[in-house]
Formats: structure tokens, C-alpha cells, sequence
């Protein structure tokens, strides 16, 4: 035990008051003439003895009572194995402040973040000037600052406001713990004011160090808000596989609150044109979805903005969602005039079909007989379409390009050149054709395609099926096909097979461009394959991927993690541009471009652009969607995380009280405050006094 107010021990010195009242009120005893005292004899030394006890009790107690009293004046605290300052030392002490845009929920004493600063200001009030303080808050850019004097760090808090960027509450504290550990003082101490958002606290439980030792770690929780907060969950963009399809926006809301989302509602704004608008009503922590359009457009890229309204808590209430769209490619298709057949071509009207929407494919049909060599340079796919023979000087055409970045689809005719379609595929450097397996037209089954399998980009968005799950389709029967040669090249990969293993569909890299030759025609008298619902999505696949016609993409990127993107431009150096800031980042030579590095923490909702005076490509910056979950973690949970990092940790009321700021810091630099039971003893004492002066009256003895 010590004393907050040593001098006030000299109170010691009361005791003697009752002393000294007992000395003053001794007297002589009085005589008194009695007819007789021989009925006295007998009690006379016992009484004189039981008056002597209850005088010196009455005494001892009323001593005892003052003492306590000089004690409690004394400011005496318990020392406790969390207390290692004397008054005299100095103090080092980190202050982590949640600074999220969470923190501007309102509770009945006001709203959180006010709270906070008031609590850190009462603190940090009640340091002297030889302590060193370093203040830190877990959203936005660090303020990087060195230990500063506790009236440095109030002019900071007195500035302070929350910050709707990314959160980074586990690197703080890690970043105050170190620079605590790296002080030579023996007092330290960490505070942590915070309204203990389980998600904001998800990167401070996975490290793995060992509890520091030497830190004083308390920690100020504000809770008690009740809100109404709706929140993107998710957003994704969607195409259907068929020509002409719409873009949508599949939005996912939540409900993160306590109550009942009413009279709200979802915006869709395009290029700055309010597109549309719906209301929703969602149970609290429920989710719903919605299914958007979005319109046409002739520009490359589509800036959408998606906003919630008549939300109280506003942070997480815009959604930025940059949609770049593919440029138009150009495929060529080459097919020979020849006599009507009794088997229709399946494969030439889907092609039709495909040329009517120009938005991304321009789809033109020649004979190949009257190309030019000049316009297949001009072209970004080529597909031979039941070619039945392939001149050298068009062979090596066809090569040149694909080298060149082009892809190139073979498509045989039944009574097609063997030799011809393997010249071609061996100047590409794969083995080509075999053996004919089974008769044409004859119906009659010698093969089946294999279930696919794999994850090539020319089946995604064909099935439906979760990860691992087997994929179930009605596979085609096929009755006449070229025999496909494997081969032991890495650049030779079969997309589809046979069940007897032999490649129904192969894909070549070569060079800049790709080939994929099939070893059926897309007419009935090879297989039903061109009647199954699998053969149109595929092909539709197999045009865009050869002609590189990218899907539309959303583009966008979550505070609170770096900013990595893949930079294919000219530009050496190319620029950053937030709001009216450019930025020049750190880049890192890739194979194909550059990789754009940035931290990121200062960031906010809002619009990107990379390289600006260039290829001005548009990012939409959201906020983590993970932030929006508001459900703090239970004391129990949040006791059990910070003594897996700290052996020495406190839990601090954050009530309204104004004395509990210096209460709790003479009790985390002292130990903890016992006068209160100094008090109560000398109440105790006092009573236990009375009650034997009442109860061992003299006439009673």
C-alpha cells in the first residue's frame, strides 16, 4: 500500500485527541458515606475490572476511528500487480483513438466520437509535463508523429474528427505498442478508446506475437447507440452469354441496424443521369437484392454511382462502380460456296445472329477464295468455316497473324483436306488430325463427349455449378469425327474431350495469338452436338475469347488495403489522380506493363483515375463493406483478445462521469484508490463504539 497525499499522514497525530479526553476526564474518586458496604466487598475488584476493559475498548476504537480517518485523508491505493510508477517517475503513454466513421453514432450521452476525445482530453489533462505522449487514431492517413508533451497531444485531439477512409486498427495499435517498447522508461501505458466494431478489431486477433509484458493496456468501450444502417454488401456486374444482352448491376443491401429499414431507397445514377430509382424495406440483419440495368452507351467507359437514402448513419451510403466496356472486335469468317447439302450448317446462323449487335463484335463473312492477304491484317479472329482446302500462301497468311496476336478457329468440312488442315496446324507446331473415326450422316453413335471439366476461360458462365461440384449435362453423341493427335507440348491443351479421351476441342498458343481446332464440323451428319442448348454459349465464348474481346468489367478498389493494379500503357511514370491530387506511386516491372503500388491510406470514397493525360482509366474507390457490420465483439470477447496481447490489461468504464478520467488515471499509475474502505472502517469503528457505550453503561457493570 501507498499514499496519493503522504503529508496528510501527519493527521496521525488525532489519535491522541481521545487520548488526551480520556487523561482530562480522570479524576479522584469521590466519597460518599454509606450506612453499610459490606454487599459491596464481594463485587469490588470485578467491577472496578470490567470498567477498566470497557474504558480502554471505548479508547481503542475511538483511536482506531481517527486513524482510519488520517488514513483516508491520505489518498492510501492498493498496489496491484498492474502497478509499477511511483509518483515521481515519468510516464510514456500511447493513445489509439477509433476515428471511423462508426464513431459518429449518438448515444444518451452524446455522439461517440465527442466521447472519445472528451475521455482522451480528461486523460491526458491529468499527465504532467515530463510524460511523453504519442497519439495515433485507426482510420485514414497515420499521423506518423514522434512521442510530443501532453499539451502537444491536446492541441491534436481538439482537431480531430472521423475519417470515412480505410480502417487500419490493428496495425495502430501494433505501430504504438512497438514505439512504446523501443522507450527506456518503466512506465507504460496504451489506452484504446474505441466502440469495439468486430470487424475493425478482425486484423488485431490473427497476430500470432506473444503478450507484451511491460504495457499497461486499458481500454474505453462506448456502446448503447441504437441505428437504423443499410450497406452495400455487393455489388457485381452481369452479361448474358447471348448476343444483344443487357449489362445489369446484381446489388446486395443489408441491413446492419437494429430496426426495420423503412422509406428508403436505391438510386442509380449513369454519367451523372439519375437512370432509376426503387424503394426497399429490409429486417434487421437481413439482406435483399436487386437486379439493375444499366443503359447503352457509346462511350468506353460508364461511371455509375449507386446511392442509399433515408439512412441515418450516411457513410456507407454511395456506392462508385466504374463499368469499362470491351471495344469492338473484328472477326472474319471464311467459308466456301458449295451445293445445297441435306444437313443444314447450325453454326453459320448463330454466327448471323452474332453480327446483328455490332456493340462488340463486327462479324464479317468471305469466301475464301477472294481474300485478300492485306484484310486479314485487319482483323482480330479468323474462323475457317467448313473449308474443305487451305492454299499454302493462305496457310502462311493465317500463321502470320495468329503470331502476330490473332486467333484462329478450324472448323473441318467433312470432305475437307486432311493434309491441308494438318500443313496448317503443323506450321503452328502441333501434330493435327489422325485417323477418321465412324461414317458421316450415318446417325450412328460411336462416341461421347466427355463432361467438362477444368476451369478454361471459354466455359466460364456456360454452368452453373458451386465449386467441386460435378457438372451434369446431356452430352452430345457424335457419329463421324477427325481423330485429334495429342501431343507432349505445354502449348497444345485440349478444351473438351471425348469419353474415350480423345480432344473434341484443342487449343494452340502460338506466339502473340491462339488456335483452336475441332474435330467435328458444326453440321447434324458429324454429331447432335449443334442441336444441344451447350453448343451456342459455347461458340458465342469461343468468338469473343479469340478475337480478345474482354468481357465489360467493374472496376473498383476497397479502402483500407493498398492499391495494386496492372498498368499496360506508355507511360514510364504514370500518375495517380485523386480528387484534385495526382500521386505518383511506386511501379513494378511486370512481363506485360507495370504494377501500380500505392498505400492507399488516405483515400475516401469517391473516383480514381490512372494515368490521366494518357489512358485516364477510371476506378471507383469504395469503402470496405466489411466496415459497415456495426455488432461490437462481447467484453468477454473483447477481455480474451487483448490478454492474448497484453499480460496487463484493464477494461475502463466510458460513462458519463466527469471525475473518471483522473480516477482512472491515478489508479493505472498508482494502483487502485482505497479510502472509501478507510472511511467505511471508521464508520464501522465509530458504531461498534456506540453500541458498547450503550450497552456497558457503568450502572449495568
Amino acid at each position: 500500500m501507498s499514499f496519493l497525499n503522504p503529508l496528510f499522514l501527519f493527521a496521525l497525530v488525532a489519535v491522541g485527541v481521545p487520548v488526551l479526553i480520556y487523561l482530562l476526564n480522570l479524576r479522584k474518586p469521590k466519597r460518599i458515606l454509606f450506612s453499610t458496604l459490606s454487599f459491596f466487598d464481594s463485587l469490588k475488584q470485578s467491577a472496578l475490572r470490567r470498567i477498566r476493559i470497557k474504558n480502554w475498548l471505548l479508547l481503542a476504537l475511538r483511536c482506531l476511528a481517527v486513524a482510519a480517518m488520517a488514513l483516508a485523508v491520505s489518498g492510501p491505493v492498493f498496489i496491484h500487480s498492474t502497478t509499477f510508477l511511483s509518483a515521481d517517475e515519468p510516464r510514456v503513454v500511447g493513445i489509439v483513438i477509433d476515428n471511423s466513421p462508426s464513431m459518429e453514432r449518438i448515444n444518451r450521452n452524446g455522439p461517440y466520437f465527442e466521447q472519445a476525445l472528451s475521455i482522451a482530453e480528461e486523460l491526458t489533462g491529468q499527465l504532467q509535463g515530463r510524460d511523453a505522449v504519442l497519439l495515433e487514431f485507426t482510420n485514414g492517413e497515420t499521423l506518423g508523429l514522434p512521442f510530443q508533451s501532453p499539451g502537444a497531444a491536446l492541441q491534436q485531439l481538439r482537431s480531430a474528427e472521423t475519417v470515412n477512409a480505410g480502417n487500419y486498427t490493428a496495425e495502430r495499435l501494433k505501430r504504438v505498442t512497438d514505439l512504446l517498447m523501443e522507450r527506456d522508461e518503466t512506465g507504460k501505458l496504451l489506452w484504446f478508446i474505441s466502440d469495439g466494431q468486430a470487424t475493425q478489431l478482425q486484423g488485431f486477433r490473427t497476430d500470432e506475437r506473444e503478450a507484451n509484458q511491460d504495457i499497461f493496456f486499458q481500454y474505453f468501450i462506448l456502446d448503447g447507440a441504437e441505428t437504423v444502417n443499410a450497406a452495400f454488401e455487393e455489388v457485381t456486374l452481369e452479361q448474358g452469354s447471348e448476343p444483344g444482352s443487357a449489362l445489369q448491376l446484381r446489388i446486395r443491401i443489408r441491413n446492419t441496424g437494429e430496426r426495420v429499414l423503412a422509406s428508403t431507397f436505391l438510386s442509380l445514377i449513369a454519367d451523372g443521369e439519375l437512370i432509376t430509382q426503387q424503394p426497399f424495406a429490409i429486417e434487421p440483419g437481413s439482406s435483399a437484392g436487386y437486379l439493375l440495368d444499366l443503359p447503352s452507351t457509346e462511350n468506353p467507359v460508364m461511371a455509375v454511382e449507386l446511392r442509399i437514402e433515408g439512412d441515418e448513419l450516411s457513410f456507407d451510403n454511395h456506392f462508385y462502380a466504374a463499368v469499362h466496356l470491351p471495344g469492338i472486335r473484328t472477326v472474319m469468317v471464311l467459308s466456301e460456296e458449295r451445293p445445297a447439302s441435306r444437313f443444314s450448317n447450325y453454326f453459320r446462323p448463330m454466327l448471323e445472329i452474332a453480327a446483328e449487335d455490332e456493340s462488340r463484335l463486327r462479324i464479317e463473312f468471305k469466301g475464301s477464295d477472294r481474300v485478300q492477304i492485306a484484310e486479314l491484317e485487319q482483323v482480330d479472329a479468323i474462323i475457317l468455316d467448313g473449308v474443305r482446302s487451305i492454299p499454302d500462301y493462305l496457310a502462311e497468311a493465317l500463321i502470320e497473324q495468329v503470331q502476330a496476336g490473332a486467333g484462329l478457329l478450324l472448323m473441318p468440312a467433312a470432305d475437307g483436306s486432311l493434309s491441308d488442315y494438318n500443313r496448317l496446324l503443323t506450321l503452328a507446331g502441333s501434330p493435327g488430325y489422325g485417323n477418321v473415326v465412324g461414317s458421316y450422316g450415318s446417325f450412328t453413335t460411336v462416341d461421347r463427349m466427355a463432361p467438362p471439366e477444368g476451369e478454361h476461360p471459354l466455359l466460364n458462365g456456360i454452368f452453373e455449378a458451386e465449386e467441386g461440384e460435378t457438372i451434369r449435362l446431356n452430352v452430345p453423341e457424335f457419329f463421324y469425327f477427325f481423330d485429334i493427335v495429342r501431343s507432349g507440348r505445354a502449348a497444345d491443351q485440349p478444351v473438351l474431350t471425348l469419353r474415350t479421351g480423345t480432344p473434341l476441342l484443342m487449343e494452340t498458343r502460338l506466339g502473340e495469338g491462339k488456335i483452336l481446332y475441332s474435330a467435328a464440323g458444326s453440321d447434324p451428319g458429324w454429331s447432335n452436338f449443334p442441336l444441344k442448348p451447350f453448343f451456342a454459349p459455347l461458340f458465342y465464348n469461343v468468338l469473343n475469347w479469340l478475337a480478345g474481346s474482354e468481357p465489360a468489367r467493374l472496376l473498383t478498389h476497397e479502402t483500407g488495403s493498398p492499391f495494386r493494379f496492372e498498368y499496360r500503357g506508355d507511360s514510364a511514370a504514370p500518375l495517380l489522380q485523386k480528387g484534385e491530387e495526382r500521386i505518383l506511386p511506386e511501379t513494378r516491372q511486370l512481363f506485360r506493363g507495370r504494377e501500380i503500388i500505392y498505400a492507399a491510406e488516405e483515400w475516401v470514397p469517391g473516383w480514381l483515375r490512372v494515368d490521366p493525360e494518357d489512358q485516364n482509366i477510371l476506378i471507383g474507390v469504395n469503402f470496405d463493406t466489411m466496415e459497415s457490420d456495426l455488432n461490437p465483439l462481447t467484453k468477454s470477447d473483447l477481455g480474451e483478445l487483448f490478454r492474448g496481447r497484453f499480460a496487463l490489461v484493464q477494461e475502463m468504464p466510458a460513462g458519463g462521469d466527469e471525475s473518471l478520467a483522473e480516477r482512472n488515471l491515478r489508479q493505472s499509475a498508482f494502483g487502485k484508490e482505497i479510502w472509501y474502505w478507510f472511511v467505511f472502517i471508521a464508520l464501522i469503528l465509530l458504531l461498534l463504539e456506540t453500541v458498547l457505550s450503550k450497552l456497558y453503561k457503568t450502572e449495568n457493570i
